[in-house]
Parts: structure tokens; C-alpha cells; sequence
């Protein structure tokens, strides 16, 4: 992620949209495992919320029909898409890419 940017001292503030986060029962490369909390519908759309080991949580958005595919009683992992992530600078908020 670091090479699509000008970030200089690795130091920066990551954002990226719930429904980019991919959610899965399976890791992969580059994956978290996370912890489940909850989920909830919202219009079309199951928001999961889960939890790193460090506390920070993450809202992951699904289809229901991708929904159905994540067993909440198993190990959970997140992983993001590279190209939907935004990169800001710490101090000044400004987006590096």
C-alpha cells in the first residue's frame, strides 16, 4: 500500500469504507483475525462489527447473501482492498495519494 503514496515516515491515518473491508472464516494472505461482536441489518446491506486483539474495532458491510456465508461461532478475518484505501497525513489531515 505504501508504494501508491508519499507517505514518508510511515506514519498516516488509513480510511476505508465498511463495505471494502472483506470479511471471511478463512484467512489469506495479508488477513487479521478479528473477533465477531455483532452484526445488524441496514437497508440492503449486514454490518458486522468486530474486534482486533489490540480493542480496535471495525464495522465490516456484506450483502445478505454474503452475509450467510460467514459463521459467526469461527475464527473471523479481515482483509482490505489495496485500491480502496485512502491515506491521510497524521497532522495535517491532508489525503497523500
Amino acid at each position: 500500500m505504501k508504494e501508491k503514496t508519499n507517505i514518508q515516515d510511515g506514519k498516516c491515518i488509513v480510511g476505508i469504507r465498511p463495505e471494502d473491508i472483506i470479511l471471511s472464516n478463512e484467512p489469506s494472505e495479508n488477513s487479521i483475525e478479528v473477533e465477531f461482536r455483532t452484526k445488524t441489518p441496514l437497508n440492503l446491506r449486514i454490518v458486522f462489527l468486530v474486534r482486533l486483539n489490540n480493542g480496535l474495532e471495525f464495522l465490516c458491510s456484506t450483502t445478505e447473501e454474503e452475509s450467510q456465508l460467514i459463521d459467526e461461532n469461527k475464527k473471523m478475518y479481515i482483509s482490505f482492498l489495496d485500491e480502496k484505501s485512502h491515506f491521510f497525513d497524521k497532522e495535517t489531515k491532508r489525503n497523500l495519494e
